[in-house]
């Protein structure tokens, strides 16, 4: 199965949801894990949360800290 779907023409422009709709009989075991990484959001969140955390942590009165205490105070702070 996973062969067949490997050989498949690929159509870049077609919406992944919808040949994956059509395409479901004809490959039900790589469909199942295609809908279950389709269906992950796409967002943003934990990265801006890293990065506001580390815009509190290096302030005006702390800008000598190196980027290897940065990161480490960052770890220890979400840790």
């Amino acid at each position: 199965e996973v062969q067949r779907y490997l050989s498949e023409p690929q159509t870049p422009t077609q919406d992944p949801l919808k040949w994956w709709a059509a395409k479901e009989a004809a490959y039900p075991s790589v469909a199942v894990i295609a809908r279950h990484i389709l269906a992950v959001p796409a967002f943003s969140v934990p990265a801006e949360r890293i990065f506001s955390l580390a815009g509190n942590i290096v302030t005006n009165k702390r800008t000598k800290l190196t980027s290897s205490n940065v990161d480490s105070l960052i770890f220890l702070a979400k840790n």
